[in-house]
């Protein structure tokens, strides 16, 4: 979403190394990392991963997209230097095992970078979210 645009691209400007992206989608948020990442970006929709081939293509830096769910993922341990999700964990199946794999691709002194919307419990800022 536009709105989160700003805020994404603060969590996003120190994003370093080979990075893995989980739950790519359209590709939405692709705008808002750093120019010339080396990014793994996966989906579990085969479909989503086509809708993204532009978003990828106008991207200053490279992007292997790949199919695969995140909860069982095909890379080995201590692959990558960044894992990157946005809004994903309100829609994996598990989100703890989601978490575990995660952490296992991650190299030790990796970073997760979350971008997450919860609902609110104040009703008005439910409405909003």
């Amino acid at each position: 979403m536009r709105r989160w645009g700003p805020s994404q691209r603060a969590l996003f400007k120190n994003l370093k190394g080979r990075v893995l992206y989980i739950g790519m989608g359209t590709g939405q948020e692709i705008v808002n990392f750093p120019e010339g990442l080396d990014i793994t970006a996966a989906d579990l929709s085969f479909e989503m991963l086509q809708r993204s081939h532009e978003r990828v293509e106008n991207y200053a830096g490279k992007i292997h997209r790949c199919q695969m769910d995140a909860h069982t993922t095909a890379f080995s341990d201590n692959t990558f230097d960044t894992v990157v999700t946005v809004c994903v964990l309100c829609t994996v199946q598990n989100p703890v095992t989601c978490l575990q794999e995660l952490k296992r691709v991650l190299k030790p002194g990796g970073e997760l970078v979350m971008f997450e919307h919860v609902l609110s419990k104040n009703p008005v800022y439910g409405l909003i979210l």
